[in-house]
């Protein structure tokens, strides 16, 4: 990674995690995850909801920022620190939109409780 993109640093602490995908997550944490979320008297849809936003805001921030990488390939012009300081905003409006969801749960079902009343 040094090679390739030497004004990006990666902890090295970190490696073990960078290799974890969205499919691993899936299959194995959300069987294990959504039963005691769901005796909590938690909404499963907004449970769905907020491990879509974490993923997203999994492929945002380093050790992986894979959308980072991304965009990095179809922009090379563009060094990968910029991509990596532009990508700013979009964390702390996933910040702000995940803390309101947590504060608000009905949010994610307001329109779902429309279309059943």
């Amino acid at each position: 990674l040094d090679s390739l993109y030497p004004d990006v640093r990666v902890n090295p602490a970190s490696a073990p995690y960078t290799s974890v995908t969205h499919a691993s997550t899936r299959t194995q944490i959300l069987p294990s995850t959504l039963p005691s979320c769901i005796r909590r008297c938690a909404d499963p849809i907004w449970f769905g909801i907020i491990v879509v936003k974490l993923w997203g805001f999994g492929l945002l921030t380093p050790p992986v920022g894979l959308s980072a990488f991304v965009v990095n390939g179809v922009r090379p012009d563009i060094p990968l620190s910029d991509v990596f300081r532009g990508i700013w905003p979009f964390l702390i409006a996933n910040v702000l939109t995940l803390a309101l969801l947590t504060a608000y749960p009905q949010l994610v079902t307001f329109v779902v409780d429309l279309r059943v009343h």
